[in-house]
């Protein structure tokens, strides 16, 4: 197999993986209800970071993120997106700890048409027409399953679900497009390594 379908299916089974963990996580947060969401996003963060260093030196890139950190533009970068992502991140736990799992879950579903079209709005990036009839399979999946989801609310008692349901996964969405939006401007070693 030539290197670009070893990327590929590289990229696959990472992807797999990814979205797997994901949805796992439900699973795991659920039993963190006691912990605020802010303590929840302070702890992935704190030891993200050590990570993060862990992995910087044992792959000897220390100059490479000295570089990166003296730079202003890449310094205030880093920063938006960081604060977008534990945005994005407090979102997802609070939607997790507070019982609004289904909602979460359809704003991530949401997510790739947003970060799809901030790519063509903001990154002048160009679709082929297969993609867009993608993106509008997309879109259309999303409508039947809010209409579902609404049709199902209507009465009365649960009318604050269907508020919470559009809340939760909006929020989730819009952010989680502008992190993936900001990381295609950011220098490769720090998102990679980070991330």
């Amino acid at each position: 197999m030539n290197r670009l379908g070893t990327r590929d299916g590289e990229g696959v089974l990472y992807g797999l993986l990814a979205y797997g963990l994901w949805g796992a996580f439900p699973l795991y947060f659920v039993h963190l209800h006691r912990s605020s969401p802010v303590e929840i996003v302070v702890h992935r963060v704190l030891w993200s970071l050590l990570v993060c260093l862990g992995l910087v030196v044992a792959l000897q890139r220390g100059g490479d993120l000295l570089r990166a950190a003296r730079s202003w533009r890449t310094v205030v970068s880093l920063t938006m997106a960081a604060l977008v992502l534990a945005l994005n991140w407090g979102i997802y736990v609070y939607a997790m700890t507070s019982g609004q799992v289904v909602q979460a879950s359809l704003g991530y579903f949401i997510n790739p048409l947003v970060t799809v079209l901030l790519g063509v709005a903001v990154l002048h990036e160009r679709l082929r027409p297969a993609q867009w009839a993608a993106i509008g399979m997309g879109a259309l999946a999303v409508g039947v399953i809010t209409i579902d989801d609404a049709m199902n609310v209507l009465d009365e008692e649960h009318q604050e679900d269907m508020l919470r349901l559009a809340g939760v996964g909006d929020k989730a969405d819009v952010s989680d497009g502008a992190f993936a939006t900001m990381k295609q401007r950011l220098p490769w070693l720090v998102v990679n390594l980070c991330n």
